[in-house]
Order: structure tokens, then C-alpha cells, then sequence
């Protein structure tokens, strides 16, 4: 801007607040209140009355041609002394649905949060868990976590079981983001319970299929199978896609960790089809990342890069920071794939930064560990110890069982490499172990080439050929391409 105009809007605005703090406190309200009721009828007239926030169901939201405005109304009827109070909740209420239809979510959380102030009794708790939700889309975590416990307290305390168990639903979500899984798992199995007691047989499902991909997070990977697979029929009885959806994503995603590819990626499209019907672009989104990480897996690097992009778009588009980082650290994975380290390393950073922003310690973890493989192949040795370390740490803090495998099996390598070999020894068991608990047979594949590596650094060779034969065949059978390849340079064919 020529700095010509920024002295003139500078200067403008100052005039502006002068003239406005010369008019008298009355004047002032009454002109707010005039100004609320011109906007009103600019745009139509004032609305027809929302459905209660604590109704038992609620429609899909009615637009209204103020809807885009309606946050400055609500401004102006709550500086109008003379206006009706009710006003100004009205417009609040207007303009926090159309921040969350238009994924305007850091305006919906501001909204919703100012809506709640003004509220009492059962409405102020449905204002607050919607608050909730949107700080946790957002991210904001610690943010959330109070919003939501404030809402389960007011429906607690009114005996509203069926709110309760909504926020207490939200609730648990915002708790295994954050990584305290003990606590998601309680809150998780308690909306159950608050569910079937009001009645909300759909809402149970939901919840029941919500602990199943905590089940999968954490590495009781049977128990999630289990689940999901008990509740699809009710599921695609029930015709509601956006559920299916979630469950076929859920049950695609314990499909890559037991090795079933193929069948994970026919789950993974037909979730992403149900998604588009219902053009939910955040979950649409959230389901091309993992989508996008199957087809890395499996060799196609271009098509992955593609979906990333497209995953990464939408999550932009719809504000959602957290999946932002995650689908930047698997982009990372894809560009490292195709011969790309420094580009690799610059998104591993950038991702790391955001989920620390974010406070994605589960993804944090993950990071680590993907920065501290490539300062192992670059030779610094120390420098990658560390930070499997770090990543360890975090590992077991979150419950990520299935990653804290991944990473002792790391550190076992690097042991082995400085010639640690007690303890790289003692690191690739447990790994293994913990592999074969979650049903992780893809990295069990590289735990058992690390093991045949500890066994030929201490000079047992027949004996590492036969584990080398191991990995490979258990590397071709789960589709780890990459890695069979490297093993089959080392094992002569038979």
C-alpha cells in the first residue's frame, strides 16, 4: 500500500473513533440499535427462529440472506441499550452456524464461545460444546478440553443424559488427540453408557466406532477389528454415509497395519465416495492423507504426492491445523521416497513446528523419528539417537504402542551400528514383541532384518542369512517393496 494511503486510512480511522466518542452514551445506543434494525431490513427481514440449541435433534441449518452479517449485528444490537437482549443471541447464534458451514472455524469457536457468555442453564452447555468442537478442529486443546468439561458439567447437573453424552462423545475425542488415551478411553466407554441409557442407539454406534480406531491408535488392533466389523451392517443399514464412511476408514486403516494393502485401498475409496456424497471436505480430506500414505507404501510416488496435495488443500481450505501437519510429515515421507532428502527434511521441520503449535504429541513423536532416520542416513549417529529417543518418549507418554515398536527398533539398529550390540540386541526383541502384540507385520519385517543385522555384526552369519531370508519373505508378503528390494541384493536366490 503507497504510503500515502496508509497515512489517509490511519487518519481516517482516528477521525472516525473521535466522532464516534463525541456522541453522547444514549445517542450512541440508539444509533447501534438503528443500525441493527437498517442491516435487518437490507437483508430481508429478521430471521424465523432456529430450532433450541438443547433440542434432542437438530435439522441442518436454514440459511438466511443476513447470515453473512450477522456477527455485526449482533454487535449492534448488544450496544443498543433499548434493543430486545434476545437480539443479540439470535445473531450470534446466525453467525456461529455460518462460520461452521463455511469452515470459517477459528470465527466459529470465537462465536460460539462469546454465544455461551450470554446464555444460561442447557443452552449455555450446547454453545459450549459446539465451542469445544471447534477449538479442537482447531487444535487448541487445552481450549477445548475446558469448553467441553464446562458442558458436561451443566448437562450433567440438569439430568440431560442425552446432551451429556454428546459432550462427553466430544470430549473423548479431544482427549485422545491429546494424547491421554486413559482418559479418552473412560470418557469414550461412559458416552456409551449415557447413550444407550437415553436411548440414542445411532449415537452409541458412533461412539462404539470412535473407541475402536482409539483401540487401533493404541495397538489393540483385534479388539478395533472386532468392533468394526460388528457395527458396519447396522451402518450401511442405517444409510447414513458420513458414519460408513468413518467406520471403512477405521477398519482400511487396521487393514494397512495387519498387511491386507489391497483390501485397505478398495475400503479407503469406497469411504472416500461416501464422503464426497455428503461433501464433507474435512473428513475428505483426513481420509485422502491416509489414502495417499497407502499408495506411498506400495511404490506409486506420483499418485501419492498428487493425493497429499489434495488432502493438504482441503485441510487448509477447512481450517484444520492439526491434519495440516500430519498430511505435511507424510508429503515429507512421499518426497524422501522419490530422492528428495532436502525437501523431505524441510516438511519433516515444518510439520514438527505445527504439531508442537497444535499440541499433537502423538505426531510429534512420529516426527521425531522420521528426522532422526534421515540424521541416521546421513552418518549422524548421535545426532538420530537422540532424537529415537525423544521420540520413544513421547511414544509411551501418548500409549502409541505400534510407533514405540517402530522406534525401538531403530535405536536397536543404531546400537548395532556403534557397536552396541548388548543392546541393540536386547531393543529389536522388544521390538519384535510388541510388533506381534499389535499385529504390525510390515514392521515386524524390518525388525527382522535388524535382528539378522545384529546377528552378522556379531559374526554369526549362517544364522543372520537365515533371518535375512525371514525379512525378506515376510517384507514381500505385507508389500513392503522398498525394503524387500534392499534385502534381496542380500540374500542369493534359492
Amino acid at each position: 500500500m503507497p504510503a500515502a494511503e496508509a497515512v489517509y486510512l490511519f487518519r481516517h480511522a482516528v477521525l472516525r473513533d473521535a466522532a464516534y466518542q463525541l456522541q453522547l452514551p444514549g445517542v450512541r445506543g440508539r444509533l447501534h440499535g438503528m443500525a441493527g434494525e437498517l442491516m435487518e431490513s437490507h437483508c430481508g427481514g429478521r430471521p424465523a427462529p432456529l430450532p433450541s440449541l438443547d433440542a434432542r435433534e437438530l435439522p441442518d441449518f436454514a440459511e438466511h440472506p443476513s447470515d453473512p452479517f450477522a456477527r455485526e449485528i449482533a454487535r449492534h444490537f448488544g450496544l443498543a441499550p433499548s434493543a430486545d437482549p434476545s437480539l443479540r443471541a439470535i445473531y450470534l447464534r446466525r453467525a456461529a452456524e455460518h462460520a461452521d458451514r463455511c469452515f470459517e472455524t477459528a470465527s466459529a469457536a470465537a462465536l460460539w464461545t462469546e454465544l455461551a457468555g450470554v446464555l444460561e442453564g442447557e443452552l449455555r452447555g450446547a454453545a459450549l460444546r459446539r465451542a469445544g468442537q471447534a477449538f479442537k478442529n482447531l487444535g487448541r486443546f487445552a481450549e477445548a478440553e475446558v469448553a467441553l468439561r464446562a458442558a458436561v458439567g451443566i448437562h450433567a447437573g440438569s439430568g440431560r443424559s442425552d446432551l451429556e453424552a454428546v459432550a462427553t462423545g466430544a470430549l473423548a475425542q479431544a482427549l485422545k488427540i491429546r494424547g491421554d488415551v486413559a482418559a479418552a478411553e473412560s470418557a469414550y466407554l461412559r458416552a456409551i453408557d449415557l447413550n444407550r441409557q437415553s436411548g440414542h442407539a445411532d449415537r452409541e454406534l458412533l461412539e462404539r466406532m470412535n473407541l475402536a480406531a482409539l483401540w487401533s491408535d493404541v495397538g489393540r488392533t483385534g479388539d478395533a477389528e472386532r468392533t468394526l466389523e460388528e457395527l458396519l451392517p447396522a451402518l450401511r443399514a442405517s444409510g447414513d454415509l458420513e458414519r460408513t464412511g468413518l467406520a471403512l476408514a477405521n477398519l482400511a486403516t487396521v487393514r494397512v497395519g495387519t498387511g491386507r494393502l489391497e483390501e485397505a485401498e478398495r475400503l479407503f475409496e469406497e469411504a472416500a465416495a461416501a464422503f464426497r456424497d455428503v461433501d464433507d471436505r474435512r473428513l475428505l480430506g483426513m481420509l485422502l492423507g491416509n489414502l495417499a500414505s497407502l499408495l506411498e507404501m506400495t511404490g506409486r510416488l506420483g499418485r501419492a504426492e498428487s493425493v497429499h496435495r489434495e488432502a493438504l488443500a482441503l485441510h487448509r481450505a477447512v481450517g484444520n491445523r492439526r491434519a495440516e501437519g500430519v498430511t505435511i510429515g507424510n508429503l515429507a515421507v512421499t518426497m524422501a521416497a522419490q530422492g528428495l532428502p532436502g525437501e523431505s527434511r524441510r516438511l519433516h521441520e515444518q510439520a514438527l513446528a505445527i504439531h508442537r503449535e497444535v499440541g499433537n504429541r502423538r505426531s510429534e513423536g512420529i516426527a521425531l523419528g522420521c528426522l532422526a532416520a534421515m540424521a541416521a542416513e546421513n552418518g549422524r549417529l548421535e545426532e538420530a539417537l537422540r532424537a529415537h529417543e525423544q521420540a520413544l518418549s513421547l511414544h509411551r507418554d501418548v500409549g502409541n504402542r505400534r510407533f514405540e515398536g517402530i522406534a525401538l527398533c531403530n535405536i536397536a539398529e543404531i546400537a548395532a551400528q556403534r557397536g552396541d550390540l548388548a543392546r541393540a540386541e536386547r531393543q529389536v526383541e522388544e521390538s519384535l514383541a510388541i510388533h506381534r502384540e499389535v499385529r504390525n507385520p510390515r514392521s515386524e519385517a524390518h525388525a527382522l532384518a535388524v535382528r539378522a543385522f545384529v546377528l552378522e555384526r556379531k559374526g554369526m552369519r549362517e544364522d543372520a542369512e537365515r533371518e535375512y531370508e525371514r525379512a525378506l519373505a515376510q517384507a514381500r508378503a505385507t508389500g513392503e517393496t522398498r525394503l524387500a528390494k534392499k534385502l534381496a541384493e542380500r540374500v542369493p536366490p534359492s
